[in-house]
C-alpha cells in the first residue's frame, strides 16, 4: 500500500499513528490535570501541542488532526473553566424589582 506521498506504508503502521495520537493527548491531558495546583488553576493549554505534533510527526495528517481535535475536547471539558451567556445569569438585586407604575400615571389603551 501506498501514502499519499508514494511511501509504502503498511496497514499496521497507519494504525499506530491513531494510537499514538490518542494514547499522548490523554497521558498530556493527566500531566496537565495533575500539575494544575502548580498553575493555580490557569488554563495553559499550550503543553497540547506536543501530542499533535509528535502525532502528526509519527503518523501524518490524519493522526495530527486527531490529536488537535482530542486535545480541542479534552482541554475544553477539563481545563477550561465554564463560561455562561449573559442572558442565562440571574437577575441582579437591582434589576429584580417587579414592574409597577407610579401612583399618579395612566395607560393609554
Amino acid at each position: 500500500m501506498r501514502d499519499i506521498d508514494g511511501s509504502n506504508v503498511t496497514h499496521w503502521q497507519r494504525w499506530v499513528g491513531y494510537a499514538l495520537a490518542v494514547v499522548a493527548t490523554f497521558v498530556t491531558l493527566e500531566v496537565r490535570l495533575g500539575m494544575d495546583s502548580m498553575l493555580g488553576g490557569q488554563p495553559t493549554l499550550v503543553i497540547f501541542t506536543l501530542p499533535i505534533m509528535l502525532s502528526a510527526y509519527a503518523g501524518g495528517l490524519g493522526p495530527g488532526l486527531l490529536a488537535t481535535a482530542l486535545s480541542y475536547l479534552a482541554a475544553s471539558y477539563y481545563c477550561c473553566p465554564r463560561w455562561t451567556a449573559s442572558w442565562s445569569r440571574p437577575p441582579s438585586s437591582a434589576g429584580n424589582r417587579p414592574l409597577s407604575r407610579s401612583p399618579g400615571s395612566s395607560s393609554a389603551d
